[in-house]
């Protein structure tokens, strides 16, 4: 168990990925923000790939063409993953000189946003490029592994994920997934990395089952689509609003087991929902079930 959030912001913030800032302008490279001075004045801009809430506010995560910092706010910025931003601030650098801006104003820009395109990567390619990488160096990925945890999540903890190859690193846990189950399987987590005392960790803003893909075409070819969208409600619910609904539910799996099962009449509206118990074996049915759960994770870490 790691030192919870609370206990060292700072320290967290400043190693993570790189930077690209200059003296009272908006940087050009990662070298400008090297060279700068402790406690002088910065301007950045560039897209937020990820932000990880904590109890003493929020970590954004800054990213232009040559890099990203990390920007300590508090929680009242009305920023979203994806944003372009102008931000700032004050430099702050860790005892290892990784570079950190704490905000003194942080703002959309007027230009549409765009997200950088993250690297795919498993948890092995990962922690050997971070092995040999300088701190200033990190960009967004998306890390294909899974969860060692049993039961629920604790803000301000680690847990190990690996990708089955016997190589493994830890997540950072955010207060937004305080108290959540973790994912049933292998899940594709879109974040940021860092590196701190030589060891690897991962900070996630969303997570997606890996078999998505595959859950997908047997609701397809089961007409779960004529009824269900992703996002919008259809004749039935979407699939993110049954996950949001469960997401703090023990039970939550055990009672979509049920309503696939079953069907049923009432909850979400008058339609009646027919049961595929006689069309799915138990197998495809906990497939469904899992992955409609897991779903739960896009609305918890955005």
């Amino acid at each position: 168990m790691m030192k919870p959030f609370s206990r060292n912001l700072i320290t967290l913030s400043s190693v993570i990925l790189g930077v690209v800032v200059a003296q009272s302008t908006i940087a050009a490279s990662v070298d400008d923000l090297k060279s700068a001075g402790d406690g002088s004045k910065q301007q950045i801009q560039g897209v937020v790939t990820a932000k990880a809430h904590t109890p003493d506010g929020t970590v954004f995560f800054v990213q232009d063409k040559s890099g990203a910092v990390a920007v300590v706010a508090d929680d009242k910025q009305d920023v979203s993953v994806n944003d372009l931003v102008q931000v700032r601030g004050i430099l702050s650098k860790g005892e290892d000189q990784s570079p950190v801006l704490k905000f003194s104003a942080l703002r959309k820009a007027p230009k549409p946003a765009s997200l950088p395109k993250p690297a795919r990567i498993d948890v092995s390619k990962l922690v050997e490029f971070a092995n040999g990488a300088d701190n200033l160096t990190r960009l967004a990925v998306v890390l294909n592994a899974e969860l060692k945890a049993d039961g629920t999540l604790s803000a301000g903890e680690s847990v190990e994920v690996t990708d089955g190859s016997g190589a493994s690193m830890k997540l950072l846990v955010g207060a937004e997934a305080d108290g959540q189950m973790a994912p049933h399987g292998p899940v594709h987590m879109f974040g940021c990395f860092m590196k701190k005392g030589g060891e690897v960790f991962f900070v996630a803003n969303k997570m997606v089952p890996s078999n998505s893909a595959e859950v997908q075409k047997l609701a397809t070819k089961n007409t779960c689509f004529t009824c269900h969208q992703m996002d919008k409600k259809l004749v039935g619910p979407a699939y993110m609003q049954v996950a949001d609904k469960y997401k703090e539910d023990p039970e939550a799996v055990a009672k979509i087991t049920e309503q696939i099962n079953n069907g049923g009449q009432g909850k979400w509206g008058p339609v009646p929902m027919i049961g595929f118990k006689d069309k799915l074996s138990t197998d495809e049915v906990q497939q469904l079930a899992n992955w409609i759960h897991d779903l739960r994770w896009s609305t918890i870490l955005e």
